[in-house]
């Protein structure tokens, strides 16, 4: 996995999640992440639990990672509007 890659996916998604509010956009997210965590598979019950709660708390480690330099990006681009 690349970050250039990460990025072109990025901007292609977010115009299309874009106008329809927290609420819808929260709604694809959890979905596409439940698609996700839906894929992965154990040889039992308990090997697969643990495979998606292993993705689950890594994924959600990665986001928590990427809200500040988020964040840093949209206050930067919006000082650079009232400019």
């Amino acid at each position: 996995m690349t970050a250039e890659l990460v990025e072109r996916l990025v901007n292609k998604i977010m115009p299309i999640l874009a106008g329809h509010g927290p609420t819808v956009q929260s709604a694809v997210l959890a979905d596409l992440l439940a698609i996700l965590l839906a894929g992965h598979f154990g040889r039992n019950v308990e090997e697969t639990n643990g495979a998606r709660e292993l993705v689950l708390t890594t994924h959600l480690e990665l986001v928590r990672k990427l809200v500040q330099p988020n964040e840093e990006r949209i206050l930067e681009n919006n000082n650079m509007r009232d400019s």
